[in-house]
């Protein structure tokens, strides 16, 4: 009986190394199937990529490519700074919730209330910022190298809406503008300020910042902005630069791969928005024929019937995506510095499949 238990048991042990051993070579085979879906942004003098993959809480593939700098050789590391780009945005979405959160501002409150708009925009809420549906009659085809208090001063000098509010969406930098200006207006500080000691600090996104030019303000461990010359074959270092003439909440948000990871937990839990706030962000806007859906910094799709959140930046220089699939509780952070990078929605999708029971269409 004895060395039956005996026998018994050292079969368990074995069926137990057999599956890790399965277990092990399958994330590999995985893994090396990720890799080479990135593997040209690993070939020599080339801009650097930094990628990472987590399901369920754990990381399943985190590796940096490339060159932070192609002149001085320096490789592109966790630690590599990008300007953010359009992701900026959801910093600001997350700037309003605070102030609501703390009964500050109401969403269906009118933006008139708060800032001097014009009469064609009385009907212009909060709300309508935040889910790009307000109609406001601006887009960066009219104006470049635009302040916020000069957006304002554009929008007076127009006579009527694009659209009724509401009634459709349409992605327009002016909506994320305004909001860094309520930002301002409401909580008395500098919309840098106001990050740095609400958003920042309370997640201890250390390597995180708001760009702001000046001799004593440059953004550490910043990577170099790339773009890539066809006809010499080779990547230039981008002409585009910020200065203090850009749209503070549209873009200008640096950060790297580690803050990043901490930025993904603040959609996932309470940890620095409300629970009612969260459901509210949550919350899709429909609209008839549409392929996406904008809200509080994201776009919204579906695949398979289910429900997926993206959002992307490509300027000056730089790449950033976020891909997050909440029913595979599945995310992806690409930053990249260089100028535009193509196809990483679709590359959400092969990489997704990888690490799913189901198959999502590759689109």
């Amino acid at each position: 009986m004895g060395r039956l238990r005996y026998f018994g048991l050292l079969w368990v042990f074995f069926l137990i190394a057999v599956t890790n051993t399965i277990n092990v070579y399958s994330q590999l085979e995985k893994s090396l199937k990720l890799d080479s879906i990135f593997q040209e942004y690993a070939r020599e003098n080339y801009p650097g990529m930094n990628i990472l993959v987590q399901k369920e809480g754990e990381v399943l593939f985190s590796k940096s490519y490339g060159l932070a700098d192609i002149q001085k050789k320096e490789e592109f590391t966790q630690h590599s700074k990008i300007n953010l780009g359009a992701i900026t945005r959801q910093f600001t979405a997350a700037g309003i919730m605070i102030l609501k959160d703390r009964d500050k501002l109401t969403l269906e409150q009118s933006v008139g209330d708060i800032l001097d708009m014009p009469d064609y925009a009385s009907d212009i809420t909060i709300n309508h910022l935040l889910l790009q549906v307000s109609g406001l009659p601006f887009s960066f085809h009219d104006v470049t190298n635009i302040t916020n208090e000069e957006l304002l001063d554009f929008l007076h000098e127009k006579n009527q809406l694009s659209f009724k509010p509401n009634t459709r969406a349409q992605h327009n930098p002016a909506n994320y503008a305004l909001l860094a200006l309520i930002i301002e207006k409401i909580s008395g500080k500098d919309y840098r300020k106001f990050m740095e000691d609400n958003v920042f600090k309370p997640l201890r996104m250390n390597h995180t910042e708001v760009f702001k030019d000046g001799w004593f303000s440059g953004v550490k461990n910043r990577a170099t902005g790339y773009i890539f010359n066809s006809e010499e074959n080779d990547f230039d270092i981008s002409e585009k630069e910020l200065g203090n003439d850009y749209l503070r909440g549209v873009t200008g948000v640096f950060s790297d791969m580690n803050d990043l990871k901490k930025w993904l937990s603040v959609w996932k839990s309470d940890v620095l928005l409300s629970e009612s706030s969260l459901k509210i962000a949550k919350r899709i806007k429909f609209f008839r024929n549409a392929k996406f859906f904008y809200g509080f910094g994201w776009r919204r799709g579906f695949n398979a019937g289910h429900n997926y959140l993206f959002a992307g930046g490509s300027d000056m220089g730089y790449t950033s995506f976020i891909f997050m699939h909440p029913s595979e509780n599945f995310e992806l952070i690409i930053l990249h510095n260089q100028t535009s990078i193509f196809g990483l929605h679709r590359n959400a999708f092969e990489i997704l499949n990888l690490y799913s029971d189901k198959q999502y269409e590759v689109k």
